[in-house]
């Protein structure tokens, strides 16, 4: 019996065909049992070889799928490490470092010296600008999720490569009740030819990164925009308060001052009425340049995570005046939304010829090994062969998907226009702005050099009697006045400066102070 067994092994080994093996089986004269054992041998046997054949398919098909790549490992982004394995692709740094935040996920140019960094100050010293916005963006939700985001879209574009390798089908179960005979389907399927279907998958996943990773980019500026101007709200409040107090101690003085010249009887009770108005209304300047300053400090608190005790006051470099048309339209390229903007027109480009991709049949090579009911009875089955696949027509719907396609990529692109001309226009009116500011802050520098001037003479006038005291209520209310318009323009200046730069993606290097000379 063993004997028979093995000679019709051999003969399964050399026709592994089902129809060959009955009839050797029928040649000997054995008993229905012991044929049927043998059958099952025989079907076990070939099942491994047919196991084989789907092996070396799976192995060798990505090689003709990727037939450009010498070696088809290599044709994908694999995190690898190993002899001869690609090394992979370098991809955005999602996690905020310890030095300052790359300007990298914003724009290709790099301004001048960047390479020397410096550190925030250490919590025991003031909180420069630079730290405050780095303790900032590290807690900011919308730049936490605008990182999820590019993590997601990162991990979507390895899902597209996978599109390169097999894919694989397995079923198993009963065929019939009570559950004594299983059958099971496997069955493997290669892509060798797709007209570039997976390609612009993989294209469209990267574009939808590149988009996710500008989105990080445009949540970091305006996170930091936010935070500069909170940090700004409290050095103008506080020096408006300064100044507020300042002029109250001014009018108590001069208060004190009729109320000795009216005690000696040199002046009547209204001069000290008019002191006590102007005082009045002072005091209530002061109490809302207090809350003014508490609402800033709590701002500050809920954006950067801790107290605004000590601040230096930064000097940002005046971009604006560096921003002639030629440059600005090199930087508005190269600006975290446009660049967003034209990451979504190459999705929408990529998506379109998988659209049309998938109208044309897809060439691939399929395997497949099962075990089921024909005629009554468990059967084994095996096939082996290249097929041509096309998608499920339903209507008309898959011939009208690339004029779909073609009306987002055209509307995409009319947006890359959009946001183009929305950062020119933004950043031109911010040119204009800064500087009528600066023609301003001159008037007002020489309105309080005056105004001292002034007011130093009327003290003296009025020491000899030539002036009363509405003289000096007025030129003191007139220098109070200007030197609060000098503070808040100062800080519009500044704030002017980081918000083109925020447009431009250039508010990193301008607080850090890396704006170099080959900067625009």
């Amino acid at each position: 019996m063993a004997g028979r067994r093995r000679a019709l092994r051999a003969a399964a080994s050399a026709t592994p065909n089902r129809q060959g093996w009955r009839r050797d089986i029928a040649s000997q004269r054995i008993s229905q049992a012991e044929g049927k054992t043998i059958i099952e041998d025989l079907s076990q046997h070939a099942e491994r070889w047919t196991l084989r054949k789907l092996a070396i398919v799976v192995c060798l098909a990505p090689t003709l799928a990727k037939g450009q790549e010498a070696d088809w490992w290599n044709a994908v982004d694999h995190e690898a490490n190993g002899r001869g394995a690609s090394k992979a692709a370098p991809r955005i740094s999602t996690t905020l470092p310890a030095e300052p935040w790359s300007p990298s996920t914003t724009s290709t140019n790099r301004p001048a010296g960047s390479g020397s960094r410096t550190r925030s100050a250490s919590l025991s010293g003031p909180l420069s600008l630079e730290g405050a916005v780095r303790r900032g963006l590290a807690i900011n939700p919308a730049v936490r999720a605008a990182i999820a985001d590019a993590d997601a879209a990162g991990t979507e574009v390895d899902i597209a490569e996978w599109g390169y390798f097999p894919t694989v089908d397995l079923s198993a179960g009963p065929e019939e009740f009570p559950f004594s005979e299983f059958g099971y389907d496997a069955s493997a399927r290669q892509m060798l030819y797709d007209w570039g279907r997976v390609d612009s998958q993989v294209a469209s996943a990267s574009a939808s990164a590149r988009e996710a990773r500008r989105a990080l980019g445009v949540a970091e500026e305006e996170a930091a925009l936010d935070i500069a101007e909170a940090y700004l709200d409290i050095l103008a409040a506080r020096r408006r308060l300064e100044l507020t107090q300042d002029y109250v101690d001014e009018l108590e003085a001069l208060r004190s001052l009729t109320q000795d010249r009216g005690s000696n009887g040199y002046t009547d009770s209204s001069e000290q009425g008019r002191v006590a108005l102007d005082l009045a209304q002072a005091r209530g300047e002061l109490a809302t340049e207090r809350g003014s300053l508490n609402d800033a400090r709590q701002q500050f608190r809920v954006l950067v995570g801790v107290s605004p005790d000590a601040l230096d006051a930064p000097d940002p470099a005046t971009l604006t005046d560096r921003l002639d048309d030629a440059r600005l339209e090199q930087w508005i390229v190269a600006a975290p939304a446009y660049r967003q903007a034209v990451a979504t027109a190459e999705q929408a480009q990529a998506e379109l010829d998988e659209t049309q991709a998938s109208l044309k049949p897809q060439l691939n090579i399929e395997g497949s090994l099962e075990r089921r009911q024909i005629g009554g009875e468990l059967q084994n089955d095996s096939v082996i062969g290249l097929r041509l696949r096309m998608d499920t027509l339903q209507g008309l719907a898959n011939f009208q998907r690339p004029d779909a396609a073609r009306q987002r990529l055209e509307a995409a692109r009319y947006r890359v226009d959009d946001q183009r001309r929305k950062i020119r226009r933004s950043v031109l009116t911010l040119i204009e702005n800064a500087e009528v500011y600066r023609q301003r802050q001159q008037a007002l520098s020489d309105q309080v050099e005056e105004a001292q001037s002034v007011g130093d003479l009327y003290d003296d006038q009025f020491s000899v009697g030539l002036r009363d005291v509405n003289d000096l209520l007025t030129i003191r209310q007139e220098a109070f006045s200007a030197r609060r318009q000098l503070i808040d323009l100062e800080s519009q200046q500044k704030r002017i400066q980081y918000r083109a730069a925020s447009q431009l993606g250039l508010i990193n290097p301008l607080i850090t102070g890396r704006l170099g000379g080959d900067a625009p």
